[in-house]
C-alpha cells in the first residue's frame, strides 16, 4: 500500500504540473481499464487527455491517427490470443521502432525471472526489449503518476 507521504508527495508534483498536465496526451492500453479508473480519473481532473484501448491493435490505430506524449501500458492481455502475456511488451517494442517512444508499463504480474516456460535466452531477451523500450516499470500508482510527470517534463 502507498503511504500517506508517498500520496501527498505525488499530489503536489500534480498540482505543480497542472499546466503541464492540462495539454497532455495519454494513452493507456489495458484489457482491463477499470482497473486504472482511479489513477485516469486523476489524470483527468487535472486536465489530460486519456485514451483507454484495450488492445494492442486499437492502441496502434489510435497512435496512428493522432500524437500522444505518453504511452502506458500493462503487460499481459487476457484476451488477445496465447501469446497474451506479452502484449505489452509487444506494444512496446512498436511504439519504439515507429516513433521512438518509450513505454511506461504498469503492472503486478510481470517478472521474467519467474516466468517458467522461458528459456535463459528468452529471459535475456526480455530483459533486453525491457531496456530499450521501457521508459519505467511499476505496480504502485505513486510512481506511475511520477514517472508520467518525468515523461512530460522531458
Amino acid at each position: 500500500a502507498v503511504g500517506q507521504a508517498a500520496k501527498r508527495s505525488v499530489l503536489d508534483r500534480l498540482q505543480r504540473n497542472s499546466e503541464l498536465l492540462s495539454r497532455a496526451r495519454i494513452l493507456w492500453a489495458d484489457d482491463h481499464p477499470e482497473n486504472n479508473a482511479a489513477i485516469v480519473d486523476l489524470l483527468r481532473r487535472f486536465g489530460a487527455s486519456v485514451e483507454t484501448p484495450r488492445s494492442n491493435e486499437h492502441a496502434l490505430a489510435l497512435m496512428q491517427a493522432s500524437r500522444y506524449d505518453v504511452v502506458i501500458s500493462d503487460v499481459a492481455r487476457d484476451d488477445e490470443g496465447p501469446d497474451s502475456k506479452l502484449k505489452g511488451l509487444e506494444l512496446a517494442q512498436t511504439v519504439y521502432s515507429r516513433w521512438g517512444m518509450r513505454v511506461l508499463l504498469f503492472t503486478s504480474r510481470f517478472n521474467p525471472a519467474t516466468m517458467p516456460d522461458l528459456t535463459d535466452k528468452q529471459r535475456l531477451e526480455l530483459v533486453e526489449v525491457v531496456r530499450r523500450c521501457i521508459f519505467g516499470l511499476t505496480n504502485r500508482t505513486d510512481e506511475a503518476l511520477h514517472l508520467i510527470l518525468d515523461i512530460l517534463e522531458r
